[in-house]
């Protein structure tokens, strides 16, 4: 509809700008002050309201060049010259730039609608997996209890098919066991149907070199940010044997007003200890039993 309209108002505009040129030809031509070049020039573009028309047309798309019936304007009159480019301009500048605008707005929402299929396709795809993968666990669940045993899963994969349809869902993996361990996030050597969906997907999506790459240098930072924090801790018990060892040189009524702190001291520690070692490292755990360690013999439990 827009374009209809532009392309309207530009046929209304060479109408008339066509009446306008042709209005001071043939008073030119007939007052017989030029000569035949300039006529003939004069009547090839501008003798009647079609060619003018056309002349108009190529000028402003590139069929003619509009130099030339720039000239042959300025030897009519130097108004009709003036007015020549200001048609040029307001052509080339204004309604054309319009029509080019209308194109390029027609292609963004275009290029917008395929985004929005691709992202429609891509969330059909991905509850279609979702749905294949619920129904693999239902028949690897010989015993209908909800969950699959590690017997269950490695007794299913031993199929050369369901090789094949894991495969086809783009989840691959080398060994059945460490796909399994995965599969149990709650370490209970059980597998429901949960955790069994989304670490497929979650597998299915590390087999891209991106993520793969992503989740490498999730699991360093993660690794980086806990080796800082027990670094710490060790710094700290570090500093509180020395408080320690400054504690049992002191006279015995000079040691319990620096017990109290100290094993505040020490309960943080331990703290920070069970937070770190929530992450799965060991040594976190070591350096908790230490500092409750300290803190039961500054307080004189046995």
């Amino acid at each position: 509809s827009t374009f209809l309209n532009v392309c309207l108002f530009i046929f209304v505009v060479l109408c008339v700008s066509s009446v306008v040129f042709l209005d001071g030809v043939p008073d030119y031509i007939a007052s017989g002050g030029t000569d035949a070049a300039s006529v003939d020039t004069l009547q090839s573009l501008f003798g009647a309201f079609q060619l003018t028309w056309l002349t108009l047309f190529m000028s402003i798309t590139g069929g003619l060049s509009w130099e030339v019936a720039l000239n042959a304007m300025f030897k009519v009159h130097p108004i009709y010259g003036i007015l020549f480019v200001l048609f040029i301009a307001s052509m080339m500048l204004a309604a054309l730039n319009i029509i080019a605008g209308i194109f390029v707005n027609d292609a963004i929402e275009m290029a917008e609608k395929d985004r929005d299929i691709a992202l429609q396709a891509e969330s059909h795809r991905n509850k279609m997996v979702r749905k294949e993968l619920q129904e693999l666990f239902l028949e690897f669940d010989t015993d209908h209890s909800g969950t699959l045993t590690r017997q269950e899963f490695m007794d299913a994969f031993d199929i050369e098919s369901v090789q094949a349809r894991f495969k086809h869902l783009g989840v691959e993996f080398d060994d059945t066991q460490n796909l399994f361990e995965m599969l149990d996030i709650s370490e209970s050597d059980l597998v429901n149907i949960d955790e069994f969906v989304s670490m497929c997907l979650r597998a299915k999506s590390l087999t891209r070199p991106v993520d793969l790459r992503s989740f490498i240098q999730q699991n360093r930072r993660t690794d980086q940010g806990v080796s800082r924090g027990l670094t710490n801790i060790d710094r700290q018990l570090d500093k509180l044997a020395d408080k320690m060892d400054q504690v049992l040189q002191m006279p015995q009524a000079t040691r319990g007003s620096i017990t109290a702190s100290t094993a505040k001291r020490s309960r943080s520690l331990r703290e920070k200890g069970s937070t770190f070692a929530k992450s799965g490292a060991g040594l976190g755990t070591a350096l908790m039993e230490t500092a409750a360690c300290s803190s039961r013999w500054l307080k004189g439990d046995k």
